[in-house]
């Protein structure tokens, strides 16, 4: 009699690709939350998978370094069972519950890809890498600290899927409104007879339960993520938005500027919305009265270097801002009218708080 709980059986059951569950894990994961376009990630759900009214395309992308077993000491065969994953998890509803939905995942061994099947992951083979930490210091060990950096990549058959880049900000206690879903997967085996292929011997979605989970030494922090275009590949369409705006976290009436801006021509100005109001934002440096002259100069030189780099000016770009320096003397002026401007702004309004005065 042939043995084993998957692919291949055999007479004694140990060249099975999958030990039987309860199934255990334990690894490190760099988990980057982004947002993308319902309108066009809601092609990824299947039949009774919803998005809840309001979604704003809240997602999570998952890079993990772990290791696995089962009963028999698996974690003792690293080879086999030490796996790389990059997976993809959407919020949504099902059954009137709030789940997690995976609509894409990657492994980089058979025996994962097999568990993910078995589970009602997507899994494929993928080459999943990723900033690691270690227990000795060392500067090839980032540390988990305030300001560390980590990065992780994934790609399939030759092609960049996926890649990420984190800078750590402060540890937190707990995950709030993160990872806090349960996995929803969907079991699918297609029939091989040609008049049935759309007719699977099995398809049918299951809650993942995990038991006893842990998740401890947490850091939050700041992440880049991006998903490259690549042929025979669709993780793309889930390409992480940009802003607030794209992820319909907000919406936008008008921008306080003498003109509308170039990246989002279709917002109209508030003057022209018939608000007469015309104003930006600005940020400076300040030092306490009666700071040496030496030392004025010196931060004056400072900012000036700052504010003529390419990689600066390039990074203020990205995120919708300009770079207008103004040495001591002219910030001066400028901040004298600034000043003058809101006190009589302020004073129009009737706001002050002690009018008398």
């Amino acid at each position: 009699m042939l043995k084993g709980f998957a692919a291949p059986r055999s007479p004694l059951g140990a060249a099975a690709l999958v030990s039987p569950p309860p199934w255990h894990f334990a690894g490190d994961v760099l988990a980057v939350e982004f947002w993308n376009d319902p309108d066009v990630s809601v092609d990824t759900l299947p039949p009774g998978v919803e998005f809840e009214a309001d979604c704003t395309g809240h997602s999570v992308a998952l890079f993990t370094d772990y290791q696995f077993t089962a009963q028999n000491e698996e974690y003792l065969d690293p080879a086999r069972y030490q796996c790389r994953a990059f997976s993809v998890l959407l919020d949504a509803m099902w059954r009137g519950s709030r789940i997690a939905w995976c609509p894409y995942s990657y492994v980089d061994n058979d025996a994962a890809v097999l568990r993910g099947w078995i589970q009602g992951y997507p899994k494929k083979l993928g080459r999943v890498h990723q900033t690691r930490t270690f227990a000795a210091a060392s500067p090839a060990s980032a540390p988990l600290a305030r300001d560390s950096k980590f990065a992780a990549g994934m790609s399939s058959n030759g092609q960049l899927l996926a890649r990420a880049r984190i800078t750590l900000r402060e540890k937190a206690a707990h995950l709030a409104g993160l990872l806090d879903r349960r996995i929803v997967g969907r079991r699918y085996f297609p029939r091989l007879s040609a008049a049935v292929y759309n007719k699977p011997i099995v398809d049918e979605l299951i809650g993942c339960i995990s038991n006893d989970l842990l998740i401890t030494n947490i850091w939050m922090g700041e992440g880049e993520l991006d998903f490259p275009e690549a042929y025979g590949e669709e993780l793309d369409i889930l390409a992480p938005l940009k802003t607030m705006r794209e992820a319909k976290k907000v919406r936008v009436l008008g921008v306080a500027a003498e003109h509308r801006l170039p990246e989002y021509s279709d917002i109209p100005t508030m003057k022209e919305g018939g608000v007469d109001l015309s104003i930006s934002s600005w940020h400076g440096v300040f030092a306490p009265a009666r700071t040496p002259a030496a030392v004025v100069a010196r931060i004056n030189a400072a900012v000036a270097k700052v504010a003529a780099n390419p990689e600066f000016q390039s990074r203020m770009r990205d995120l919708l801002l300009g770079v207008r320096y103004l040495d001591t003397a002219q910030f001066k002026a400028f901040f004298a009218e600034n000043d003058k401007l809101y006190y009589e702004l302020i004073k129009k309004l009737d706001l002050l708080a002690n009018p008398s005065k």
